[in-house]
């Protein structure tokens, strides 16, 4: 199929196949029950595609052309396929013909490069107002707001997750997390039981997009207008249930914050709320933050370990969707949780970097990562080679300071924080921990180690790439691992990760941290 759209890449999601054109898109939806949809008829895909065009209209003008009746066998091209009422009805699939966007301009790609600046920031925010205050808010839209709505909606998510929770055939979601999570949601829906009910009152219910993360969020330079310089475009608002997108304005802006939390900007996401609510004049929407964010990385949680779940899928594509099945579980149950402290301690190469990484995304938390610290104490660039002058014992006890210095403002600001270093004593792990405990914070040391082999072959590979402030090689490996004494048992709350899944770290630690809160 994909030598009939031309399509040089093809893109599966659960409940459909997105060919990749040169200048153009093609989507397919597959014949699929997935419990909240079913696609098995063509008349259901048919009218879910229909139902998609007209839908994002207002949010992405221009980009949804056409549908075009699929051929069987397949011949010819796209162009040549019919597109007439009665040849899409008569025909057993159908594919929507859509204008490709620019992959550099895709919100989350965006994020994954560096901050989003302040035009595009203040484009959003401009654009979502506009359209919630165009969109339907009577009766039967405000009705799927109301406390009881959204708790069904809320529980029955997590519920569906519990078909993909491990140890079930091609399970991702631990099932702890899911306990502790949906325990929470069911008291947070208890506690907000009158304030839902108020913004039913305060008509902030509105029939809007339904999945508004940066994955489908478009900057489209050749979409700029007066009104949109931007060029900004929303696209793929939810087409097969109406009730998923009759939202609490605040679950809009909640479903694109955590999105910017997962990709690692947590104050843009605080951001983009902050500016929504003063431009709408809606002081309660930071309050149903947790309870949104928290639903909507459920959601997507979910909507990853489907597709890990799904026969077609590659193995690698499985492994990647089952990754992001769980550090998508691990966000959702991290909001709520206090401020951590989390020590990552292990040798060069060990991995730690990596793992502090995934942990600071669930938690939402600062990075204080030693080799960084070093540098900058001197007056260097991270990736700058100072010598051994910047390694002495008293350089050391420096950097250790300040990494301890800092992670002592960030839990006092109320931030979670992650110490990234090697921390081979007992003495130099326990000044962090001192520093947890000085605020009465949770603290959890998260020992990485990978054996002599792995650890040569990552050295190597990042000594290659010179992008890492790290300035460890094998030699540096092995005099650090002979005054190395790891994490013991005695210390506190010890996690021991050997050549782990980051996203399996994550989610141990975020279980430790749920058990304790």
């Amino acid at each position: 199929m994909a030598a009939f759209f031309g399509a040089a890449a093809v893109i599966h999601t659960p409940c459909s196949v997105i060919y990749l054109a040169p200048t153009l898109a093609f989507k397919v939806k597959k014949p699929v029950d997935l419990g909240y949809l079913d696609f098995r008829s063509p008349a259901a895909r048919l009218a879910a595609c229909r139902a998609e065009i007209t839908l994002n209209a207002f949010l992405a003008p221009g980009v949804y052309r056409r549908l075009i009746a699929l051929p069987s066998p397949l011949r010819g091209a796209p162009s040549d396929a019919p597109s007439d009422d009665r040849s899409l009805e008569a025909a057993q699939s159908v594919a929507i013909e859509m204008r490709r966007l620019p992959a550099s301009g895709m919100l989350d790609a965006i994020l994954a490069a560096g901050p989003l600046d302040e035009p595009r920031r203040q484009a959003i925010v401009d654009r979502l107002s506009a359209f919630h205050a165009a969109c339907p808010d009577g009766p039967s839209v405000a009705a799927h707001g109301s406390p009881d709505a959204v708790a069904r909606e809320v529980l029955t998510n997590l519920d569906e997750c519990l078909r993909y929770a491990e140890p079930a055939p091609a399970g991702s979601l631990p099932p702890a997390l899911l306990a502790t999570l949906r325990a929470r949601a069911a008291a947070r829906l208890e506690a907000l039981r009158p304030l839902l009910a108020r913004r039913v009152e305060q008509r902030r219910i509105r029939e809007g997009h339904g999945d508004l993360h940066a994955g489908n969020i478009c900057f489209d330079p050749t979409a700029a207008t007066h009104d949109n310089p931007t060029g900004l475009i929303a696209y793929d608002r939810i087409e097969f249930r109406p009730d998923f997108r009759c939202k609490d304005v605040a679950a809009e802006l909640a479903c694109l914050a955590y999105s910017c939390d997962a990709a690692g900007h947590p104050q843009l996401a605080d951001d983009l709320c902050r500016r929504y609510a003063q431009r709408t004049a809606d002081t309660d929407l930071v309050l149903l933050q947790p309870l949104y964010r928290a639903h909507y990385a459920a959601v997507r949680a979910k909507v990853h370990a489907a597709r890990a779940a799904q026969p077609d899928a590659p193995a690698d594509e499985r492994a990647a969707q089952r990754s992001a099945a769980r550090a998508d579980l691990c966000i959702a149950t991290a909001y709520g949780l206090p401020p951590a402290l989390i020590i990552t301690s292990g040798l060069p190469g060990s991995g730690k970097s990596v793992v502090g990484r995934a942990i600071a995304r669930a938690l939402r938390a600062d990075i204080h990562q030693a080799d960084r610290i070093r540098k900058s104490l001197i007056g260097c660039a991270p990736t700058d080679r100072p010598g051994p002058d910047a390694y002495t014992p008293d350089a050391t006890r420096r950097t250790y300071a300040a990494v301890a210095a800092a992670c002592a403002a960030s839990l006092a600001a109320g931030r979670a924080c992650i110490a990234d270093a090697t921390f081979p004593t007992r003495e130099s792990r326990a000044a962090l921990l001192l520093e947890a405990a000085r605020v009465n914070a949770p603290a959890i040391i998260v020992h990485c180690h990978a054996d002599d082999a792995e650890t040569r072959r990552r050295l190597a590979a990042r000594t290659a790439r010179n992008t890492d402030p790290s300035d460890a090689d094998w030699q540096v490996y092995l005099h650090a691992k002979a005054a190395y004494y790891p994490p013991a048992d005695d210390e506190g709350r010890v996690l021991h990760a050997a050549d782990a899944d980051p996203a399996d770290t994550a989610a141990r630690v975020i279980a430790r941290l749920a058990a304790g809160a």
